[in-house]
């Protein structure tokens, strides 16, 4: 059988902080939910260390505790859009923060992921593989810090992790099928191309509900996914054994 991924962790800032922490480390200026500025004029996570002129910062944006023991091939995706000058944010992850007090106590452990080029451009983290990481209490952090020198002003939106349940994950066949997709992220026209032949391609939320279900499938192959909100999708491809392939796909 073919395993759908779940979601683990999931916080869009639409609504409010949810579970993660805000944790001011130096300086007068903190996180903010900005209301309008987030991908599709929705809210996000926004920080800036300009306040009639650059300051000394240093804020985290923490999320609650993951049992990222309890799933395999977990996937880190996340959106930023930057402008201004000034450091770089940086997303961390650690598995010995205790969840309160100073975060710069814990370990924390970067990783390579595809930044905002600036002017306000929403950009994909790009697929950042956590499947290395265990432990039973793994925060992801975003820490910004400014200086005198200088300071961008920083948005985080849609961040998602997922994985596949442990239980009974041994599934060779998973990634047993290659195909591609393209363009991803996409804003709903998707080219799916491949070389095995096929049975149908199957659309689930991020949440395991089937959105959409086609058979008669000759590669390559186009799916208009227009009606779609902006978000994360998984697309699976099936053959005639019970066997097939999934991937992520990015709707913005």
């Amino acid at each position: 059988s073919i395993v759908t991924p779940v979601v683990i962790l999931y916080q869009d800032f639409n609504n409010n902080w949810g579970f993660w922490d805000t944790v001011n480390v130096l300086g007068a200026e903190v996180w903010e939910r900005d209301n309008n500025f987030g991908i599709n004029g929705t809210p996000c996570a926004a920080m800036s260390g300009y306040s009639g002129g650059a300051q000394d910062n240093e804020d985290w944006l923490i999320s609650p505790a993951m049992n990222l023991d309890a799933y395999n091939s977990e996937v880190l995706t996340f959106f930023t859009a930057m402008d201004y000058t000034g450091p770089d944010l940086e997303p961390m992850i650690s598995t010995d923060y205790d969840g309160g007090g100073d975060p710069s106590t814990a370990t924390w452990a970067d990783f390579t992921w595809t930044m905002s080029p600036g002017s306000w451009e929403w950009t994909s983290s790009g697929e950042i593989d956590l499947s290395g990481i265990a432990g039973t209490a793994v925060y992801l952090a975003f820490i910004f810090t400014s200086t005198t020198a200088g300071s961008a002003t920083w948005e985080v939106d849609d961040v998602l992790i997922t994985g596949e349940p442990a239980v009974g994950i041994n599934d060779p066949a998973t990634g047993a099928l290659d195909f591609t997709l393209d363009p991803n992220p996409s804003k709903g026209t998707v080219h799916i191309g491949g070389s095995k032949e096929i049975i149908d391609i199957e659309v689930f939320s991020a949440t395991g509900a089937r959105l959409l279900s086609k058979d008669n499938i000759e590669l390559p192959e186009s799916l208009n996914l227009h009606n779609l909100n902006p978000g994360i999708y998984f697309v699976r491809i099936n053959t005639g054994d019970d066997t097939g392939a999934m991937q992520r796909l990015v709707i913005y």
